[in-house]
């Protein structure tokens, strides 16, 4: 299971990487857009394009399981923060595979139409320029593949008594996170 931890740690990683990347080219790219359009009246073609068909979804769908990993998502405790902390326990360990489960069905069906997409050579046309967009597809299942993977791998630490325990990111508690 260590090794599992590893990969999907290191795969968590890359893909994390991959959508700070793409934050710093889409700032780049709008920059260089609303330069090129304010001071010589050239707009770069694509830029609406590239940023709703590339960075967003990069940026939106690879790091969704880096985030599981520092237990990031937005969560609501109304009912179960009034919960005893071992039933609350059980309760967040049973809620993994239902979780990762819903979410292995949404990287399958992004999966095939992803498949679609590539199949077709979908792309946009701005100003007579054909942009492929096909690619951005394959950003979804994969997200969604590796935050369920990330999911059972939780859910199996929690069978195996030793749930994983949410990792602390760098520098965090210069910024009022706790560290936990």
């Amino acid at each position: 299971m260590l090794a599992l931890k590893r990969l999907l740690d290191t795969l968590t990683r890359v893909t994390g990487i991959i959508a700070g990347v793409c934050i710093v080219a889409m700032m780049a790219h709008i920059t260089l857009d609303v330069v090129m359009r304010a001071f010589f009246n050239r707009p770069l073609v694509g830029t609406i394009t590239f940023v709703a068909n590339y960075y967003m979804v990069f940026l939106v769908c690879l790091p969704l399981a880096f985030v599981e990993r520092f237990d990031g998502h937005i969560s609501v405790e109304v009912l179960t923060g009034q919960f005893p902390p071992n039933l609350r326990r059980h309760l967040y360990g049973w809620t993994y595979p239902l979780t990762a489960a819903i979410f292995a069905v949404t990287a399958y069906a992004t999966w095939i139409e992803a498949q679609s997409k590539a199949v077709l050579g979908t792309f946009l046309i701005e100003k007579d320029m054909a942009i492929p967009i096909w690619f951005g597809y394959f950003a979804l299942p994969l997200g969604y593949a590796l935050l369920s993977a990330y999911l059972v791998l939780k859910f199996v630490a929690y069978l195996g008594g030793h749930p994983l325990v949410p990792e602390q990111m760098e520098g965090a508690e210069e910024y009022g996170e706790p560290a936990k």
